[in-house]
């Protein structure tokens, strides 16, 4: 059997017997054909045992990510396992796919953070748009989506809390600061209440429309580098920066898990390196040598 029969075989058990959708089935096919390309389409039994690791290196020197490389190198050791399973002589031998460092997310401090709501000018009617829309992502952890879907009944002014609803409908009472709550006060009496478009939702433009992922994503950008912010961010940074705030005034881990609405603690743990990325870049500062 030669590798190009090995790879339709693949391909048709994939689809018959495993059900993949033909999005996944495509994306398989552009990993197996780089696979076949670099090999060249000899017989399975005189691929080279040490085949996987020459493709890897070569995926490495071509300048692909390791993430990247890491999901080529399982769609690969997949079809080699399947050949093995079902009698096929194969001499390749199979690799871990290798490991990749997690990048720690991006952190704004409290300082940081306060430089780019100062910059907003909330004497406009839209400066007071944005300047809500970025104290509520910072003060409450949001998730982009949750930020921009907002809605009026579901912020509390008499209790201080809203209510959020995050991935899987899953939902979390978050509590307000003072100073948040009279800022909605100011917002929902004022700028919103002359909007009669959309009225279930807190953040609208002008004309009624919900404001999109990217006009946040764009609005941050231009308000961080007014206030000289050099950092690489995006609003999902605004959460990452509320988590570890948190962890940094004594919160417990578990009630920073049940804020941000992460199901697995695990997830939560992260923002514990970047509190402790941050003593360890204190302590050179201080300590340099």
């Amino acid at each position: 059997m030669t590798l190009l029969e090995a790879l339709d075989e693949y391909m048709t058990y994939l689809y018959s017997e495993r059900g993949i959708s033909l999005k996944t089935g495509d994306s398989y096919q552009v990993d197996l054909n780089q696979y076949l390309s670099f090999q060249k389409n000899i017989s399975i039994v005189d691929i080279p045992r040490d085949s996987l690791l020459a493709f890897q290196s070569f995926l490495t020197k071509s300048g692909y990510s390791q993430n990247t490389i890491k999901r080529k190198c399982v769609v690969i050791n997949g079809l080699f396992s399947y050949l093995k399973q079902n009698g096929h002589e194969v001499k390749l031998a199979e690799i871990r796919p290798i490991k990749v460092e997690k990048r720690l997310p991006t952190c704004l401090t409290v300082d940081e953070v306060k430089k780019i709501l100062d910059v907003i000018p909330i004497q406009s009617e839209t400066g007071l748009l944005d300047h809500l829309l970025f104290f509520t992502a910072f003060s409450l952890g949001l998730r982009v989506s949750e930020l921009i879907s907002l809605r009026t009944d579901r912020i509390f002014l008499e209790g201080s809390y809203c209510k959020v609803f995050g991935k899987r409908r899953k939902e979390r009472l978050l509590p307000m600061s003072q100073e948040l709550k009279i800022e909605y006060q100011m917002y929902l009496t004022g700028y919103r209440s002359k909007i009669k478009e959309n009225p279930l939702y807190v953040f609208v433009h002008q004309d009624g429309r919900l404001l999109s992922r990217q006009y946040v994503f764009l609005k941050l950008k231009e308000y961080a580098n007014e206030a000289k912010i050099e950092k690489e961010i995006s609003p999902h940074t605004l959460r990452h920066s509320f988590a570890t705030s948190l962890l940094e005034q004594g919160a417990k881990l578990k009630e920073v898990q049940v804020l941000l609405g992460h199901e697995d603690i695990m997830t939560t743990e992260i923002y514990t390196h970047l509190t402790h990325q941050k003593e360890q870049e204190e302590y050179k500062k201080h300590f340099p040598r």
